[in-house]
């Protein structure tokens, strides 16, 4: 843990400065840092040594003397230096070595000669699994082409004995995982859809609009029913961009574009929304629809479940505000009351 008197913030000033100076002279060497101790081989003479470029330390290579520019290393961490010596220079913590593998080498070796048991490479999965991913963590399409994104790859591809499979799948860039996604997308749209014709029972619906933070409105459409296999289901049929009024007839026009894309007019069953009085109209827009179309048309009252969660919400409402919110709260609650007289005046 940092202690609590440390703060990066504040800078030491060089030995140059008045300010060390004086303190120097005064006999307070406070302000000079100790040297740090280098106790990796990469410090040895004539191996290495630490320089500043562009106000970052970094480790310069003191054995490449065949190249106009030394090789140099990040300081913060010996790693790279360590296998520089290694394979470029023979060097190692005793001295000369033999030419060996670096340690990532060593890595790949090593998970090469896993014997647990193996499975075939699969690309359909690997798009089904990283389209997946991109979308339950809300991951950019960019992500493919991240340096250490590709890497992770290319290391699991390597633990298996048919790196050149996977290699060859990786997305090159995030046009390639959009148009994985569409793709993936129009399978599943075909499974949802079949699976929906072929219900044992109607199709139940429930459907809200939503509000983003940048102020787009968005409609949700979701659809409940049970497949030949007895399993019951609830997905998410649309996310409608909702341009216009919050009005019962848009809301029905977005609605019927939902059940004409997946083709099942006829199997509407009830629905489940809230109070609000606008969708009261788009239940009768529903119906007017259907019997449009030639198809049974629900009833508005008799087909329609009430969101019992607003309905509580509701409920809590009315039983804290009363009718007149404004009133109480412009009236406001002064001083320390027991909870029996807060309540009372709560609901006056």
């Amino acid at each position: 843990m940092r202690n609590s008197h440390l703060d990066s913030s504040i800078s030491i000033p060089p030995s140059s400065s008045p300010v060390a100076t004086r303190a120097t002279a005064s006999g307070y060497n406070f302000l000079q840092e100790k040297p740090k101790v280098r106790k990796s081989h990469i410090y040895d003479k004539g191996n290495g040594e630490t320089i500043l470029v562009d106000g970052k330390l970094r480790w310069q290579c003191n054995q490449c003397t065949d190249r106009l520019a030394p090789r140099t290393f990040a300081a913060s961490s010996t790693r790279n230096a360590i296998d520089h010596l290694r394979r470029c220079h023979q060097i190692g913590p005793e001295g000369q070595v033999a030419s060996g593998p670096t340690s990532a080498q060593l890595t790949i070796q090593a998970a090469f000669g896993n014997n647990a048991p193996k499975i075939e490479f699969n690309a359909d999965i690997f798009h089904s699994m990283l389209i997946h991913w991109v979308t339950a963590a809300s991951v950019p399409f960019s992500v493919c082409n991240h340096p250490a994104f590709r890497t992770l790859l290319a290391y699991l591809g390597a633990c298996r004995p048919n790196l050149k499979a996977i290699t060859k799948v990786i997305p090159q860039s995030g046009h390639t995982l959009h148009r994985w996604l569409d793709e993936f997308h129009d399978v599943m749209f075909k499974a949802i859809k079949q699976s929906l014709q072929s219900a044992l029972c109607r199709i139940h619906f429930s459907f809200d609009l939503w509000s983003g933070p940048n102020m787009r409105a968005y409609m949700a459409i979701v659809a409940h029913w049970v497949d030949p296999n007895f399993k019951l289901h609830a997905v998410l049929l649309d996310l409608h961009r909702f341009i216009g009024a919050h009005t019962g007839k848009n809301q029905a026009a977005y609605f019927w574009t939902t059940i004409q894309k997946y083709e099942i007019g006829s199997k509407i069953g009830k629905f489940n929304i809230d109070n609000a009085s606008n969708n009261d109209t788009a239940l009768q827009e529903i119906s007017q629809i259907m019997q449009l179309h030639n198809i049974p048309p629900i009833h508005p009252v008799h087909d329609r479940l009430r969101c019992f969660g607003h309905v509580i919400n509701l409920v809590v409402k009315g039983f804290l505000w009363g009718e007149d919110r404004i009133a109480i709260v412009n009236a406001g609650i002064e001083g320390h009351h027991s909870p029996e007289e807060e309540l009372r005046q709560l609901r006056e």
